[in-house]
Formats: structure tokens, sequence, C-alpha cells
């Protein structure tokens, strides 16, 4: 089935300038913090056990490649039109298995048909809810439900099409990064824990969104503040975390943000999008450039690494799909192939 466009996926990580410009420094000179021996958090420690933190349905069957993403269509459409140089290099993205962004228009039935064909080409469907109310604090990828119970409603009939189907699911992109800018902290973490509890009985692996390493920083004070997000959200419920999402830090970056936040969290496993970040990030003079930046590559396949906390590679963010109308670029969420081009043109692989 034909995965549409959702109405505004994608990135965010919109800092404040002060946040922002630390960023820049972190992202070419990040000073790395010693892994904490034993966290011991306000509120207790999560619940993540060892043989969670190793372990993950993408070991026994890969992400699923879907047939009719916007990179596959686009790599047809190239080959029949004698481009062949383009094709090859749109075919190269179009081959990795990549997450469906699910957003209000996304039913019971649409995601089971979505779910069931990844079951049925033996893979793991790797979906990223993107529907809460004040989505994005109103900006590039504005969007989402208007209230609590309408988005509540919408979790269980996704969590339904997921149902038997083994999925992975990344939970609302910025929902914490965004905790105290817009709506209301506690009603969101609500509708966080909601989907937790909802995906994981769906028999879903589910991780919660947990930003990246240039969105808080590296202080013990700043980790702190993203591990108590997490606790406050269910982690201790879920698989684990993401970072990096639609972000473009670079793997070493990741993994000892990752590492670091995993022990905080009592070892929750965690994943890292890899889509964009084959060249890391670009420095701008307001901090990282975080909209459609010049240059970027796509990173490492998706893959389960075994090595946990960290358990797998993903491409989370759609290669090709527009940050939002800057640097030339489409709408949020629209699919741009020249921007794909670059990428895996510049792709060390």
């Amino acid at each position: 089935m034909s995965s549409p466009a959702p109405t505004a996926p994608a990135t965010t990580r919109r800092l404040p300038r002060a946040v922002a410009a630390a960023g820049a420094v972190l992202a070419t000179a990040c000073v790395l913090l010693p892994l904490p021996a034993a966290a011991a958090p306000a509120t207790g420690p999560a619940t993540v056990g060892p043989a969670q933190a190793h372990r993950t349905v993408l070991q026994d069957r890969p992400a699923y490649v879907d047939p009719a993403s916007d990179a596959a269509t686009a790599a047809r459409t190239a080959r029949a039109a004698g481009r062949t140089g383009d094709a090859r290099l749109l075919e190269k993205a179009a081959a990795q298995g990549t997450a469906r962004w699910l957003g209000p228009v996304d039913g019971t039935a649409r995601v089971r048909a979505y779910a069931q064909a990844a079951v049925a080409a033996g893979a793991t469907p790797v979906v990223v809810t993107y529907a809460i109310p004040d989505r994005d604090c109103g900006n590039h990828s504005a969007g989402g439900f208007t209230t609590p119970a309408e988005y509540r409603a919408w979790v269980d009939a996704v969590a339904a099409g997921l149902a038997g189907a083994r999925a992975v699911v990344v939970v609302e992109p910025d929902a914490l990064l965004h905790l105290d800018r817009c709506g209301d902290r506690e009603a969101r973490l609500a509708m966080l824990r909601h989907s937790v509890d909802a995906f994981a009985a769906a028999g879903a692996e589910v991780y919660l969104d947990g930003a990246s390493s240039n969105s808080f920083g590296w202080s013990a004070r700043h980790l702190a503040d993203i591990a108590q997000r997490l606790r406050d959200a269910g982690v201790d419920r879920a698989a684990g975390f993401a970072v990096n999402t639609s972000n473009f830090q670079t793997d070493a970056q990741e993994v000892a943000y990752g590492d670091r936040l995993s022990a905080l969290v009592g070892g929750a496993t965690f994943v890292v999008d890899t889509s964009r970040n084959g060249n890391g990030p670009l420095a701008g003079p307001n901090g990282t450039v975080w909209c459609n930046p010049e240059g970027r590559a796509l990173g490492n396949p998706p893959r389960a690494t075994g090595t946990g906390p960290h358990v797998a590679d993903l491409w989370l963010k759609t290669p090709g799909r527009s940050d939002g109308t800057c640097n030339g670029g489409p709408a949020a969420g629209r699919f741009w192939e020249a921007y794909l081009l670059g990428l895996a043109a510049r792709a060390a692989w």
C-alpha cells in the first residue's frame, strides 16, 4: 500500500538561540562525560532489565522495505525516463527499510494493511507516530489532534492496526523536547504514557523520542533533565528510547549520548536515526543547521547492531522529505528528489 505524504512529518529540533549556539560547539568539540556508575533518579529507577537491553525484534526481521516508498517510486520514474545515474542513486536509498510516519489520516485499516504487508515480506514494520496535540509548537510541522481524548482514541486505533505484527514504534518526535514550550505538560506526559501502554499491549517494541546530543547538552544537569522526562513519559514500560530522530548528529555522538542516557534510566535500550547523518551536522552562525542543510549524506543502512544498549540503527526520517520551506525546500513532509539524490551521492557506502 502506498505511503502518503503526512501533513507535516519530519524534523524540528528547533532550539532557543542560546541553546542552538551551544549546540554548534557541541557538534564539533564535545567533551564526553563519564558514564554514571549508578543513577538514582528522584522518582525511582526504571525497571528495564539487562535481558531487554540487548534484544530487538530487528535481530530476527529487518526493517520493512516498502516497494511503494517515495524513493522507490522516484527510482522507477527515473529509470523509465532513461535517467540511469539518478535511478541508481534513488534505488540505493529505496533498498533500505525506512520508517512510515503515521498521522491523523492513518486509521486502523490503513495501518493494518501496511503492517501485514511487512509481515508478509518477513520484515518488521517500523512506524513513527506524529499526531500529538500542539505538534511542533505550531511551527513547520504543525498539526496533530486538538484534544487529548481525540489523540488517545487515535493511538488505540493505530495500536489495533499493529496488533500481532511485532512492530517497532517510535513515539512522537520532539514531544519531550518541547515539553515545556507549548501545551500542557502533564496532559502531554499522560498522552505519551498512554501511547507506550497501548503499543506495548499490541505487541510492539516501543521507543520514546529522547532528542539528540545536540538538543539538551552534555552536562549532568541536562542529561538528568531528559532522563526525568523519559521516566515521566513511561520509559520503564517501553523498550527504550530513540535518539537523533530527523537530525544529523554523528554515530559517535549519538551512541555516546544514548549510553549516558541509558545509564540514567535503568539500562534502557536505544535506537539511532542514521538516515541523514553520514556527513554529520552542518554548523551555522546561529547553531547547527537543522532545516535541509546542504552537503549531508545518507548514514549507515538500517541494521540491528547487537551491541546493546544501542540495539539498532534505523532510518526514522524519510530521506528526501523536506524539513520545511528553507534552503530551497518544499513544505515540510513533501518529497524532494534533488535533496535525496545529493544524500545518496555523498553516502560512504
